[in-house]
């Protein structure tokens, strides 16, 4: 888990090393699976490699679903951790196409109730995520978004999300310029 810490902290630091201006989305969406028939909540950081490629992390939480089987109940939810990249095509100055691709770690939890007796199983797995989504710009830093992500993996999932967006931007200080006399 210090690993995964120490991952996350690289992806929000590193770009601030490569450049004076950085340029990023902060998202929030809800999600949900089909695999699992349960909703969820989706929080993103996307960073501007360029203005059309993005590199982000997300992290997914699914809500308890819960089935009956005879005297069984059985809950399940899930948590996701996803590095993603997107590649934005602008079909018309309000209206943009993107696609999805990237690294998947899921993790499930079942519990399984009978009788007086419980009993818990976990699933990790490792994949990957190809989807695509529309962003809908409604300002300078503002927009909507509708999402599908396919995660191919030992728990692979078909994932919808619609959420918000905000874009943010740091300027950096200017190097000092060199003037001729």
């Amino acid at each position: 888990m210090k690993l995964l810490q120490y991952f996350y902290l690289f992806i929000f630091i590193f770009p601030f090393a490569l450049t004076a201006q950085i340029k990023g989305t902060v998202e929030a969406t809800g999600a949900y699976s089909f695999n699992l028939d349960t909703p969820g909540i989706n929080f993103r950081n996307y960073y501007f490699l360029s203005e059309k490629l993005h590199l982000g992390i997300e992290y997914t939480h699914f809500f308890d679903n819960t089935e009956h089987f005879l005297d069984e109940k059985v809950v399940t939810s899930a948590d996701v951790f996803d590095l993603n990249s997107n590649y934005f095509v602008e079909l018309t100055p309000h209206f943009l196409f993107y696609t999805v691709l990237g690294l998947d770690y899921s993790r499930e939890k079942e519990e399984i109730q009978l009788m007086d007796e419980n009993e818990i199983q976990r699933d990790d797995a490792f994949g990957y995520n190809v989807g695509g989504g529309f962003e809908v710009p409604f300002n300078h830093h503002w927009a909507v978004l509708a999402e599908y992500t396919h995660t191919f993996s030992d728990l692979k999932d078909n994932i919808f999300f619609v959420g918000l967006v905000y874009e943010w931007e740091i300027k950096g200080k200017k190097h000092h310029q060199h003037n001729a006399d």
